[in-house]
């Protein structure tokens, strides 16, 4: 059903100019082009700018309280469809009244058309790299790790400000590396574990405190390894699994334990495995899905218990993957999303219910795609970025997984094509989608949804 609101509060008075404001606004989407993107700057500041330009047809202003920014947009009509975003003021230029149109549709069709909620591009980082790493510290600064700047292997970090939308550079790690995990510790200090580099696999381990902006080595792995996963557990450690050594594809699992700073040896996988997903389900065991190994994508799917130290196989994936995404949806379930099968890219997506124990395929993507990536929206929606597809085709195409109707929505298009990026949830709910490949060149340009 759709609802019809008659907005008509006015904010201040201008002569020849109306001004309509909609107070703190948690759900909307605009309906034109972006003109021009303001940081640092208070509300009134932002209104002025927008009446200064108000030559140009700017029409609508979107004010983030949060980080005091101010998009400026063309709006052409009255009507605005409204969808789940963040916290802002929206005011309106030339508009004496002002029609929303909020669109709550439950359709059985799996692929929807939705609004343009839009890309904005953000200040570029540094250094272009790819296969590189991004966390999100406690103090919402993104932290930017490591990668390949195309044949050069990088230990050079870089840290984003969202409040001032600029990238800084921090200390350097010990040593180049892609390919790598890294993790935020309940502590607020970062784990980078193993990887890759010119010479061969890594074993060694490394510490980033942002208090001082530098690194320091720590106790190294027991064995090298690359595509691997690591899982902050619910007691503080982090479970590192599988990846791909100097000897080839590995089965073995460490824990590393902060507060005495040791790893430790677990109990082994079931099956060797790269290219891996690993999820902590709300009971605190960790799901691992899917990889290659012999050649082949694998089915295979283990579950590890922290109390035990154990690994149980699981029920199969419906579809053999490596190079997938797995993501924990609020309703505890795993959504497993594209990846590489036998023989091409993939499109199907697949949930898991951890208390069944069983796996149901869900709505495709439009797109198939692998070395994308899948980030949980704070409204449970899973937003599914840029990729590789079929016959080296690189993509720019975003997709938006609803669970609660299990459809797909299109949205609009990055500005670049690009895969082996990153994409972040920072703190006002928005998403930084950092760096990456476009095939033949690393990038260093970044974009927020």
């Amino acid at each position: 059903m759709t609802d019809v609101i008659f907005l008509n509060l006015i904010l201040l008075y201008i002569p020849t100019i109306h001004t309509i404001a909609i107070g703190i606004v948690y759900d909307y989407t605009y309906i034109g082009t972006e003109n021009q993107i303001f940081f640092n700057k208070t509300f009134d500041e932002c209104i002025c700018q927008m009446i200064n330009l108000n030559n140009n047809s700017i029409s609508l202003m979107n004010y983030f309280n949060s980080n005091e920014t101010c998009q400026l947009f063309n709006l052409n009509n009255n009507s605005l469809t409204i969808e789940s975003y963040s916290n802002v003021t929206m005011v309106f230029l030339n508009r004496t009244s002002i029609i929303v149109t909020i669109i709550s549709t439950h359709e059985s069709t799996s692929t929807t058309t939705a609004s343009l909620k839009g890309w904005t591009t953000m200040k570029n980082l540094n250094i272009a790299r790819n296969k590189h790493t991004a966390s999100v510290l406690s103090n919402g600064s993104v932290l930017v790790v490591g990668g390949q700047n195309d044949n050069a292997f990088l230990n050079s970090a870089e840290l984003y400000d969202p409040s001032t939308n600029i990238w800084s550079i921090t200390g350097n790690m010990k040593t180049t590396r892609c390919y790598h995990t890294s993790s935020l510790l309940l502590t607020g200090i970062v784990l980078i574990t193993g990887g890759q580099n010119s010479v061969a696999s890594l074993n060694s381990v490394e510490l980033f405190n942002l208090s001082t902006g530098n690194w320091t080595t720590t106790r190294n792995m027991s064995i090298t390894r690359y595509y691997h996963t690591a899982s902050l557990l619910q007691n503080g450690k982090v479970l590192v699994a599988g990846g791909s050594a100097n000897s080839g594809y590995v089965n073995s699992a460490e824990l590393y334990d902060p507060s005495i700073n040791t790893w430790s040896t677990t109990g082994n996988m079931n099956s060797a495995r790269f290219r891996h997903t690993a999820s902590v389900l709300l009971n605190g065991t960790v799901l691992v899905a899917g990889g290659y190994n012999n050649n082949a994508p694998l089915y295979s799917v283990e579950l590890y218990n922290p109390s035990t130290g154990n690994w149980t196989t699981m029920a199969n994936m419906t579809v053999a993957r490596y190079s997938h995404t797995a993501s924990l949806l609020q309703n505890g379930k795993v959504l497993v999303i594209g990846g590489y099968g036998n023989s091409n890219s993939l499109n199907s997506a697949e949930l898991y219910n951890p208390s069944t124990n069983s796996w149901i395929t869900t709505s495709s993507m439009t797109t198939a795609r692998y070395f994308h990536t899948a980030t949980v929206l704070l409204d449970g929606t899973i937003l599914v970025t840029g990729g590789q597809s079929q016959n080296n085709v690189y993509l720019n195409s975003a997709e938006l997984y609803d669970p609660s109707t299990n459809n797909w929505t299109i949205l609009s298009n990055m500005s670049t094509i690009r895969h082996s990026h990153t994409a972040s949830l920072l703190f006002d709910g928005t998403i930084l989608v950092a760096s990456g490949s476009n095939g033949n060149v690393s990038l260093n340009t970044n974009e927020l949804y």
